[in-house]
């Protein structure tokens, strides 16, 4: 079973971009060594009232590294928080003729 991860974001608006790739980073050398990533957006006050900005951080996230993970899990909200799982893709084989 692979171990599981996680990895806290702020929703849109408040993320910068160099703190997003720093992120993406940390989130595909996990992927590489063979873990699984949960993902959690946690909403503070008033930004509750605006899930579209979490779900659009989860797709910037799941889209930057979807060439090494896919979605295991769909994103959901727990109270405050909105929670994707994503699992690192099988390696695919080589066939030599």
């Amino acid at each position: 079973m692979a171990e599981l991860e996680e990895i806290l974001l702020r929703p849109a608006g408040i993320i910068l971009e160099a703190d997003l790739a720093f992120k993406v980073a940390h989130i595909r050398r996990l992927l590489e060594l063979g873990r699984n990533v949960r993902l959690v957006v946690v909403f503070r006050g008033p930004e509750i009232a605006h899930p579209e900005t979490g779900t659009s951080v989860l797709d910037r996230v799941v889209d930057l590294c979807s060439d090494i993970a896919a979605v295991e899990a769909t994103p959901t909200m727990d109270g405050r928080r909105m929670i994707v799982v994503i699992a690192p893709k099988p390696p695919t084989a080589i066939v030599i003729q």
